[in-house]
């Protein structure tokens, strides 16, 4: 067994705020994303209603568990965010689509 998987095995189980600290430090930011969130668009700024994944947006596929309120994978072809770790205000302007 590799030292990693000992590790792993033997480690206390981690709490709500464990796993958000983890997967906060592996998000990705992007330019279109929030300037709260790591990117370069100003929602406060913006001239029309601003959306983000958490307004039921139909692309975000959510996390299981403990963080499955806030954390998501966008599934939008083309979108910005496609395949990325994504917290549930972090995508920006033109990435949010409402479930039909």
């Amino acid at each position: 067994m590799s030292a990693i998987r000992r590790e792993l095995r033997s480690a206390p189980p981690a709490t709500g705020t464990e796993i958000g600290k983890r997967l906060r430090a592996a998000v990705q930011s992007l330019p279109t994303d929030y300037k709260d969130y790591g990117g370069e668009v100003d929602r406060w700024q913006l001239p029309e209603p601003t959306y983000d994944c958490s307004d039921d947006c139909r692309w975000s596929q959510w996390l299981a568990g403990a963080q499955s309120a806030d954390w998501c994978v966008c599934t939008r072809p083309r979108g910005p965010r496609r395949g990325l770790l994504t917290f549930h205000r972090q995508a920006g302007a033109n990435c949010f689509q409402p479930k039909p």
